[in-house]
């Protein structure tokens, strides 16, 4: 596996070059333009190919609006008939295919080829068009064998497929013998990249990344933040992640296994109102009427059951997905030979297979430090976190609450760190010394470099606050609302953040009214419950459970506008950070909603 490992990461890194070599033109990391908003300022391998074509982009760029199409994209893509742009030779006379034109239009990126226009020289611009050239010649190039991300533009649900005639073969959903999830083969994987450029560029341009029923808003959120952001650098890391599967050196390609999946084709059941539900695909015919379909925290055997597909495709999906491989490649020394250890969920599994599918769908504080670090500011290393200093109260006198930070920072994706625990566990139980204890545990632990390095910071913390080892791993990050004021100053002076929220005030019905009244969610805030009544917050907070985007922070108007599941929310200061002490909590919760951010003051990712 490991030699697998190595050699797929030496073909991504061939990839990885050329794609810099096809971005070298694009200065600046580009604006992000609402399509119809008015300007605002605020060549042996696809890696290598689209690091060719990138390879002079320099900056960010500038918002110019922050509204964002909030339907579907993959519905939008496979509105397009991929068959009729297959037959114009020419990649004009593909562009000019009415609806691949209207959707240029659309996203305002028509302007582009326009020297007139002001966006013409825009690193957005740039970007985009970039990633068009680039596909379209690497399209052609058999040397590539195409995209390693194919499998995740193999989109089955809407009006037309993803993919061009003959391009997959064997799908077959009226099989009696169909088997989940369905499997088919892409014998050209290079017919599903006009939908994937349609899919990436208009989730990065409308900032439209969802999550869908799949929990990992951890790992999409980052996504919204460098769309909104850097877009130009965004388009261009989605471009890597397509054609080399990976984002940069530092994260290292995502695992083979998690190439195979197809979550395009996984049927999801739609509920309508007159209790007549609708599947899609259509053709589609679940073996049984009462066919289980899970959600992601796998509770009911209808909590899958939504408006919305079970977990999301093209980039969105294959970002998502990926970074939680590439996450747990880093923690884990490897990826697994039997699985992809970022799962699917399909109609008809177990509750067993689902749990186990979904058991590292969700983030924390660790990899959200680690995916600032390697996506938002690998060079300038401005990544930290922002918490209530009363979460490290074992801190000595002498010690900075930065301490504290590193230890959250540095922990193992949980699953390890619960492996790790339980070696320690029966290390003690030999009644050694610390050191011993300690010793035999490294030795154990060897083959994991991320332990070995977090054992290293919590004995370095223990020696500056003459506690354990073991004590100090006890010390968790803030799972109850604890944000202050300050700390949302703190988080608005920044440049790029990602925010970890309670996250039931979005369902708020009142979110206006709490704004002007200047009241905090919690005994406040009313919500639909499931029964269509009116139900009110509880008094107590509840822990945090969602990561999302802060776009904008503005005091004066005490608003402050959010970006989860693909649209915005603006909410009060008095929601986000409370209006005073939680009535049952401890000393230093408080009636908000935010337990931290993590935050940059650059995008330096390249």
């Amino acid at each position: 596996v490991e030699a697998s490992r190595a050699a797929q990461a030496a073909e991504a890194q061939r990839r990885l070059r050329l794609i810099d070599e096809a971005f070298a033109g694009v200065q600046g990391h580009g604006t992000y333009f609402w399509p119809g908003g008015a300007e605002r300022p605020s060549p042996s391998a696809a890696g290598g190919y689209v690091d060719w074509a990138f390879g002079r982009m320099h900056g960010e760029g500038t918002p110019l609006d922050t509204d964002m199409y909030n339907d579907a994209t993959w519905q939008t893509c496979t509105s397009i008939d991929w068959d009729a742009v297959e037959h114009k030779p020419t990649l004009d006379g593909k562009l000019n295919v009415k609806a691949v034109k209207d959707m240029l239009v659309k996203l305002r990126l028509s302007q582009c080829w326009d020297p007139a226009e002001p966006l013409h020289s825009d690193p957005t611009c740039r970007a985009a068009l970039t990633a068009i050239n680039t596909s379209f010649s690497m399209e052609f190039d058999r040397s590539l064998g195409g995209p390693q991300f194919a499998n995740y533009s193999v989109v089955s649900w809407g009006k037309h497929n993803s993919w061009q005639t003959g391009a997959l073969l064997n799908l077959n959903y009226s099989a009696k013998d169909l088997v989940m999830p369905p499997k088919a083969s892409l014998a050209r994987p290079t017919g599903v990249v006009g939908y994937a450029m349609c899919d990436i560029l208009r989730t990065v341009l409308t900032q439209s990344a969802k999550q869908l029923e799949a929990g990992t808003c951890s790992f999409v959120a980052p996504l919204a933040a460098l769309s909104h952001k850097a877009p130009a650098v965004a388009i261009k890391l989605a471009m890597r992640l397509f054609w080399a599967g990976t984002l940069t050196c530092d994260t290292g390609p995502a695992c083979p296994k998690l190439f195979e999946q197809q979550p395009g084709l996984i049927p999801w059941k739609e509920p309508k109102k007159d209790d007549d539900d609708t599947w899609h695909p259509d053709a589609y015919v679940p073996p049984e009427q009462n066919i289980s379909v899970w959600g992601s925290d796998c509770g009911e055997p209808d909590g899958g059951v939504d408006v919305v597909p079970l977990q999301n495709v093209g980039l969105a999906g294959m970002w998502t997905q990926g970074v939680i491989s590439m996450w747990l490649a880093t923690n884990w020394n490897g990826c697994s030979g039997r699985e992809a250890r970022a799962g699917l969920l399909w109609p008809g599994m177990t509750k067993k297979q689902c749990r186990h599918n979904m058991r590292n769908q969700g983030g924390d504080l660790n990899s959200d430090m680690w995916q600032c670090n390697a996506l938002f500011d690998p060079a300038k290393k401005s990544c930290r976190v922002i918490a209530n200093p009363g979460a490290c109260y074992w801190l000595s006198t002498d010690a900075s609450e930065e301490w504290c930070h590193r230890k959250w920072a540095a922990e193992p994706q949980y699953h390890l760190a619960d492996h790790m625990r339980a070696v320690w566990k029966h290390a003690r139980k030999t009644n050694q010394s610390e050191q011993h204890v300690m010793n035999r545990l490294r030795h154990k632990m060897a083959k994991y470099p991320y332990v070995l390095a977090y054992l290293d910071v919590l004995l370095a913390i223990g020696q500056v606050t003459d506690s354990s080892a073991l004590e100090v791993d006890d010390i968790d990050s803030p799972s109850k609302p604890s944000f202050t004021e300050e700390m949302l100053r703190q988080t608005c002076r920044s440049h790029i953040n990602t925010i970890t929220v309670a996250d039931s005030f979005l369902d708020g019905e009142n979110l206006g009214e709490l704004r002007s009244a200047k009241l905090p969610w919690w005994g406040h805030g009313k919500y639909v419950k499931d029964d269509g009544t009116i139900g009110t917050a509880p008094k107590d907070p509840t822990e945090c459970d969602h990561t999302l985007y802060l776009q904008s922070c503005n005091f004066d108007r005490n608003e402050f506008v959010l970006w989860t599941w693909g649209t915005t929310y603006v909410v009060s200061k008095e929601i986000l950070v409370g209006t005073g002490k939680a009535p049952h909590g401890e000393a230093f919760e408080n009636t908000g909603v935010v337990c931290y951010a993590v935050v940059a003051d650059h995008v330096t990712v390249q």
